[in-house]
């Protein structure tokens, strides 16, 4: 009988354990990838795609938005003749042109993502405090961005950011 209840414990133990282990967690609900980066959403992103016409020139920009709820990525395709700059230059001027006009920048400064430069943002605006990182990969400008409401709800902004990962292989 002994044997019996060891042997049934073990078995329940063991069964917790897998279901524990290797079920998807709350923060791990959705992976999306891209062949050129990859982020971990909350829940499903819509996905929007269209041409951004350049004030002053005949040339569009292609952009792609990933975006649930508070949470989105963006990307666009920079011409080289822009790229020549330095990456500082690059993702200032980008932050002056994609900042709403209704946003108060209150905090930026240069940093990395994986070897690449980015811009980390903070920011003011209608909906609540928002929290951002412009990345450039090559010629590829990433804008990674969450609003939020409550200062409980940074760390969620702040993981859902560093959860961004470009593919160096895509």
């Amino acid at each position: 009988m002994k044997k019996i209840y060891l042997t049934a414990i073990l078995v329940f133990t063991i069964i917790t354990s897998i279901f524990f282990f290797y079920s998807p967690k709350e923060s791990e609900s959705l992976l999306a990838s891209t062949s050129s980066f990859s982020i971990q959403f909350p829940n499903e992103p819509t996905i929007v795609s269209k041409d951004l016409p350049v004030p002053g020139q005949s040339i569009v920009l292609p952009y792609t938005e990933y975006k649930h709820g508070n949470y989105s990525v963006s990307f666009t395709t920079l011409p080289k003749s822009w790229t020549k700059w330095s990456s500082s230059m690059v993702l200032g001027g980008a932050l002056k042109v994609i900042l709403p006009s209704s946003a108060s920048l209150f905090h930026k400064h240069s940093s990395k993502c994986s070897s690449f430069p980015a811009l980390d943002y903070e920011a003011s605006c209608p909906e609540g405090m928002l929290l951002g990182k412009l990345i450039l990969v090559g010629d590829n400008l990433y804008k990674v961005e969450a609003i939020y409401l409550l200062e409980e709800e940074k760390a969620l902004a702040e993981q859902f950011i560093n959860s961004f990962a470009p593919n160096l292989e895509g």
